[in-house]
């Protein structure tokens, strides 16, 4: 290593200081005015001036002729009160649990 701690030139202490960025902004090809002229008379139709076609909505649209002429009470789950009752009564279990070996109500452990 032919230079040591302390036997390399000093820098420019210009260089070493800090510095603010700066930067340029290029002036604007043409004006606003110009601009939005070109933009209102685009081909391009704007948004929510046409309706968007999928495959999707297209498959749908049978199902939802179909629902909207079913009754109201069609449309309701006729098991409400056994899926709250089911939903009600799940617990997850702790790992304390598991390692005590201890089901919640209702399950058995396999025998072995």
């Amino acid at each position: 290593n032919p230079l040591g701690p302390g036997q390399y030139h000093a820098t420019d202490t210009a260089a070493s200081r800090k510095v603010n960025a700066s930067y340029s902004v290029p002036a604007a090809v043409e004006t606003q005015e110009a601009l939005r002229l070109r933009k209102t008379i685009a081909v391009a139709p704007g948004p929510g001036a046409y309706e968007a076609k999928s495959p999707l909505t297209e498959a749908g649209v049978p199902r939802a002729k179909i629902s909207s002429a079913l009754p109201r009470e069609a449309k309701r789950c006729r098991y409400k009160q056994q899926f709250g009752h089911v939903f009600a009564t799940m617990r997850q279990r702790k790992p304390s649990e598991w390692a005590a070996g201890k089901d919640p109500p209702g399950e058995q452990r396999a025998l072995t």
